[in-house]
């Protein structure tokens, strides 16, 4: 085994953006691709990200600390583990140490899941290559994980049989890195030629059990599957047949004990889903998020934040197997699964896949993926801080918008292009606000009735107040795309 630190390769920063709804962005690699799947806020109010770094025809497990404003503190390659090494998860202590799940090709027994144990300073304290990494029989190339209240460690995957089946298997290890138990599993929805379960994220559940979400292909569904404390499978509910969603990509678990899960209607996007699963595994709402320019599109994390609305990170392509990439930070109402904001995220290049996203203790939302560079089709691991006051909604009252009982109708809402006022009082001026309480559009008006423009405003929720000769009136609008 040969561990090896270096330091950092390459940092092009900037501080500086046109986009106010981020504090900062960073990239940073080497001359090859380099991207980040995890992100996390550390115990001293710093970012963690973690993916691969390119070094020839070597992926080597890459791990990139920033302190909080954003200027980079420490980087760390692992190598030596084998010749495709990848984080998955990050899971940082309070004292200031970094457990790194994913997955490594070994030498000796081809690709395994990789445990790694990082200090405050970025340095190796443990790996797992010569314990758990020999004893799990599962090949898998990707593998997810979280830390238990108690320390324990569970991870998960699909397994490559070779015998056509991607068997998911659990496994549960000690704060130390010793397996303690290995669970193995049929795929969810087999048997027969062609049928795999994929795990593409596992969170704890309130019950101290779990729920494993991801894909299941012959045909392609994604799903939901809780398990007991004991790994033992209470249900597992199949989200293609009772929402169309054909992939899922993330899960959290919400205040009331529901499951949010995002994915996509297949493995190549189509549209963005977001689904709402009760504890007992029962669909309480599911949500299609049309691209606002028409390009694929998938939902790559989601959070429930503590006001109960959700933060979502979106990935899309304008074609398949494009090289160009966009991502958008979405603000999405908890109960409905309607969009109340959405942003573009912008780092210092023209394509951006944000991967991974999770939440940083004063409401923000700190993103981690890659930047492409199109001269050499390289990419950079990149990091972006998304600022609290892009998630603060406002009610039109609290900035002096509220009404005083003037009769109004409006139509059609949603609207997309053009929307008709009507008021039984003279209409002197129509506005419409955000739900950040920002005036968006204005439309001077005469007579009872108002025809407005809406086709330049974002999809989402917004205010309309029409101002008349005998008062204000206030109505919620929906602009859809």
């Amino acid at each position: 085994m040969h561990l090896v630190r270096w330091g950092v390769v390459a940092l092009f920063a900037a501080l500086a953006l046109p986009n106010p709804a981020q504090a900062f962005e960073l990239s940073i690699g080497g001359p090859d691709t380099d991207a980040a799947y995890s992100v996390a806020q550390t115990a001293d109010g710093g970012f963690v990200a973690g993916g691969f770094y390119q070094n020839g025809y070597l992926l080597e497990l890459y791990v990139v600390k920033a302190r909080s404003s954003g200027v980079i503190q420490w980087d760390t390659r692992v190598s030596g583990l084998g010749w495709k090494d990848i984080a998955y998860d990050l899971v940082p202590s309070s004292d200031g140490s970094v457990l790194v799940i994913g997955s490594a090709v070994l030498p000796s027994v081809g690709t395994r899941p990789v445990l790694v144990k990082l200090n405050a300073a970025g340095e190796v304290i443990w790996t797992t290559e010569d314990g758990i990494s020999n004893l799990i029989p599962a090949a898998s190339g990707i593998v997810h994980g979280f830390v238990r209240s108690d320390g324990s460690i569970v991870i998960g995957g699909g397994s490559n049989s070779m015998s056509n089946p991607i068997d998911p298997w659990l496994a549960e290890i000690t704060a130390e890195g010793e397996l303690t138990s290995f669970h193995s599993y049929p795929p969810l929805f087999g048997p027969g030629f062609g049928v795999q379960t994929y795990v593409n994220d596992l969170s704890p559940s309130a019950d101290g059990g779990l729920v494993v979400t991801g894909y299941a292909a012959g045909p392609t569904r994604g799903y939901v599957w809780k398990l007991d404390p004991q790994f033992a499978t209470e249900w597992v509910v199949d989200l293609g047949a009772t929402s169309f969603l054909g992939t899922a990509n993330s899960i959290d678990l919400a205040a009331n004990g529901d499951y949010v899960v995002t994915g996509s209607h297949g493995p190549n996007g189509l549209n963005t889903q977001i689904v709402r699963v009760d504890p007992s595994g029962g669909v309480v709402w599911s949500y299609d998020l049309v691209h606002p320019d028409g390009w694929y599109s998938s939902g790559r994390d989601v959070v429930e934040r503590n006001d109960g609305t959700l933060a979502l990170l979106e990935s899309s392509i304008e074609a398949i197997g494009s090289p160009v990439y966009r991502s958008a930070v979405l603000h999405v109402d908890g109960e409905s699964g309607e969009v109340i904001d959405r942003f573009e995220v912008t780092v210092a290049d023209s394509s951006t896949a944000m991967s991974a996203g999770a939440p940083t203790a004063d409401g923000g939302y700190i993103l981690a993926g890659s930047t492409n560079q199109y001269t050499n089709y390289a990419s950079d691991l990149a990091m972006v801080l998304v600022e609290p006051e892009f998630f603060r909604t406002t009610d039109p009252a609290a900035v002096d918008l509220g009404g005083d009982g003037v009769e109004l109708l409006l139509g059609p809402n949603p609207a997309s292009r053009t929307l008709w006022i009507r008021s039984e009082s003279e209409i002197v001026v129509a506005r419409i606000y955000d739900v950040r309480g920002r005036l968006v559009l204005t439309a001077p008006a005469a007579g009872t009735t108002a025809t407005i423009d809406v086709s330049s405003l974002r999809a989402g929720a917004h205010w309309a107040l029409l101002v008349t000769r005998d008062g204000i009136a206030v109505r919620k609008l929906l602009i859809q795309r």
